[in-house]
C-alpha cells in the first residue's frame, strides 16, 4: 500500500484498516499453503462429522473467537445447516463483543455464546 496518498486522519484510519486486512490476507494464504494438507485433513474431520450427525465447534478468544461465531452464524442461512449443528463461542461472551445490552445469554440458546457456557452443556455431551 501506497502511504503517499494519506491526506486526513479519516484517510489513516482507512488506510490502517487496510494494511491490516492485507496482513492478514498475506498471513493467511501464505500460512494455508505451507500447511494445506493439514487444513484439508481438518476440513475432512469436519464433513465426516457434520455427515454422522454430528456438530463442527469453533472455540476461541478475543477477534479469532469473534470471527468463529460470525462464521458460524452463517452456515444456518448461507448451506441450511441446523442451529446445532456449527456453533462458535468465544471466552467472555457478550462482554467481548462490547454490545450495548451487555450479556444476553438469557434470550435463548441461539444468545449462549460463552466458552462457560460450551463447558458447562457441550462439553459433557461429547462423550454421548
Amino acid at each position: 500500500l501506497d502511504t503517499a496518498c494519506i491526506s486526513s486522519q479519516t484517510d489513516q484510519s482507512i488506510f490502517d484498516i487496510l494494511l491490516q486486512y492485507e496482513t492478514t490476507f498475506r498471513y493467511t494464504y501464505e500460512h494455508n499453503s505451507e500447511n494445506a494438507s493439514e487444513m484439508n485433513e481438518l476440513i475432512n474431520v469436519c464433513g465426516s462429522s457434520l455427515n454422522s450427525n454430528g456438530h463442527v465447534y469453533f472455540v476461541g478468544h478475543d477477534s479469532s473467537g469473534i470471527l468463529g461465531l460470525v462464521d458460524a452464524s452463517e452456515c444456518v442461512p448461507t448451506y441450511g445447516a441446523n442451529f446445532e449443528d456449527i456453533r462458535g463461542f468465544v471466552v467472555d461472551g457478550w462482554k467481548i463483543m462490547n454490545n450495548n445490552e451487555g450479556d444476553i445469554e438469557s434470550r435463548g440458546d441461539a444468545f449462549k455464546i460463552s466458552t462457560d457456557h460450551f463447558e458447562k452443556h457441550i462439553v459433557p455431551q461429547l462423550d454421548r
